[in-house]
């Protein structure tokens, strides 16, 4: 009549002690569980990969709706339906960019965990000029300063 839950609990009911520190350990045991899933890269992408993965069922699902046939870009899955108007009686079908910009962040972070993400950092290179020249440089144009540099005869 009664499960197991219930006849550990009616044992406990006279090692109240024992009892709390068991369920103590039973909520450590599962937050480090879960902890440890979450610092394993493999369990993030494998995470990654199951809502990106529901994210595309979303956008087939809209793709294969009635709803959508008939509107223009409906067939793709990538509109969203929302309503305007002074009592929401007027449809408006819109891009779900939303949607989108989570499925390139899954992606984006995908590829980053994956290592194959490379940010590009520009490397500014330096220049031999002196403060002069380079205030030269701001004020004139390319011709300007050819012309300035000839009246003066240094150019």
């Amino acid at each position: 009549m009664y499960g197991p839950a219930h006849q550990f609990e009616t044992e406990c009911d006279g090692r109240a002690v024992v009892c709390s520190r068991i369920r103590e350990l039973q909520e450590t045991l599962s937050a480090g569980t879960i902890a440890l899933e979450i610092s394993s890269r493999n369990a993030r992408v494998q995470a990654l990969q199951n809502r990106w993965d529901k994210m595309r069922r979303v956008i087939d699902e809209r793709a294969a709706s009635p709803d959508f046939a008939d509107v223009p870009g409906g067939t793709t899955g990538l509109l969203c339906k929302d309503y305007k108007g002074k009592v929401a009686d007027t449809v408006v079908y819109k891009v779900d960019t939303g949607l989108l910009a989570e499925l390139r962040g899954h992606e984006r972070q995908a590829a980053e965990e994956l290592g194959q993400w490379k940010t590009r950092v520009e490397e500014r290179k330096v220049i031999g000029a002196s403060p002069a020249a380079m205030t030269l440089a701001a004020i004139f144009t390319t011709a300007e300063l050819g012309s300035w540099r000839r009246r003066r005869g240094t150019g």
